[in-house]
């Protein structure tokens, strides 16, 4: 995913009904690292720096970072909320 893709789906909302909690981050929606230092950046200012997403995936071996999804995240995020 682009920065500029990422920028017009964010903004506009497009794209974001066809993710489903099952879509692989990196084989599905394409997110590349940047992709993923982005999203860190946007999860802990929303919901503080416990979430620390980057830290979490660097725990992960290569067969887990490749098969995470948008769920894990989710729940990642809840885990550290509670």
């Amino acid at each position: 995913m682009s920065a500029d893709s990422a920028g017009r789906s964010a903004s506009s909302g497009a794209g974001l009904a066809g993710i489903s909690p099952d879509a692989r981050l990196e084989q599905d929606l394409q997110l590349e690292s940047v992709d993923l230092v982005a999203l860190d950046a946007l999860l802990r200012q929303r919901y503080g720096p416990e979430v620390d997403l980057l830290g979490f995936v660097a725990d992960l071996d290569i067969d887990e970072m490749i098969a995470l999804t948008v769920s894990d995240v989710v729940r990642r995020v809840e885990a550290v909320r509670s």
